[in-house]
């Protein structure tokens, strides 16, 4: 199967595209660098790391390898979202390509109406993983090899911050940069993936309360991970509706129901 929501088979299926462990160094994890303001994308990195412990591994950045010629038989791209804001992967990707025998890009939403997006993906020889069924629709239509399945984030140990929250706490964590939908936020809001000093830090944040309110797509996950219930709102773009909808069936996630002011005549 191709598509799951499932954390198990999620696992199964990214494992069997990277392969199995071998006594040799043969699958390198390649980070994008690193996304300002955006403590969340850590957490789908854990995950990754996580996921493929058991796998000898050499962990760098995509400009590292490209500079150093870093080589071997597995490329693994990390990421979470692929526009063309952060064109860094997607100009390089023929680069990375030839370093590798094979390279598999983990799971990531795809904003197919950017050029930049749709030219890297229907010139890839690369096997393209979505994180939820909406970008999985998108790039089969652009790409050669495609499969979809949770986000990595899902795979992190959240056994130590999966505590009581305060009773009655509420955590506004809305975005306040370029992708805010500029939805007015309460005044009470913490951006924590912007403001949060560490993983640790951040994930505490959200463990410390019972409800979370965002519109930031990593915060949801982990939120949903760790118990709580989740309101989110949408952001300027498609994916964390998306991601919403692609949850495990036992997390407590559902859309803030807005209630719009009166105009004033």
């Amino acid at each position: 199967m191709l598509l799951t929501n499932d954390v198990a088979h999620s696992k199964a299926l990214l494992l069997a595209a990277v392969g199995a462990p071998s006594a040799v160094d043969r699958v390198i994890l390649l980070r994008p660098s690193p996304q300002e303001g955006n403590q969340g994308v850590e957490l789908t990195y854990a995950g990754a790391r996580s996921l493929l412990r058991n796998h000898v591994i050499l962990e760098t950045s995509v400009g590292a390898a490209l500079k150093d010629g870093i080589n071997g038989a597995v490329g693994v791209v990390l990421g979470s979202a692929w526009s063309d804001r952060y064109p860094e992967v997607m100009q390089h990707l023929p680069d990375l390509e030839a370093l590798f025998d094979k390279v598999v890009v983990f799971p990531s939403s795809y904003v197919t109406t950017d050029p930049g997006v749709r030219n890297a993906l229907a010139t890839s020889r690369a096997l393209f993983f979505a994180r939820e069924r909406e970008s999985y629709e998108r790039i089969q239509q652009l790409c050669h090899r495609t499969a979809c399945c949770l986000d990595t984030a899902l795979f992190f140990d959240f056994t130590p911050w999966r505590v009581p929250g305060r009773p009655g706490s509420v955590l506004h964590a809305f975005r306040t940069d370029l992708e805010a939908r500029g939805i007015p936020v309460p005044l009470i809001n913490i951006d924590i993936s912007a403001l949060a000093s560490s993983l640790d830090h951040w994930l505490w944040t959200i463990a410390s309360h019972e409800i979370v309110k965002t519109d930031r797509a990593h915060v949801l996950l982990a939120a949903a991970a760790l118990g709580k219930k989740v309101i989110y709102r949408p952001s300027d773009s498609f994916k964390v509706e998306a991601l919403a909808s692609f949850m495990p069936k036992d997390f407590d996630v559902s859309m803030e129901r807005l209630v719009m002011q009166p105009a004033v005549k």
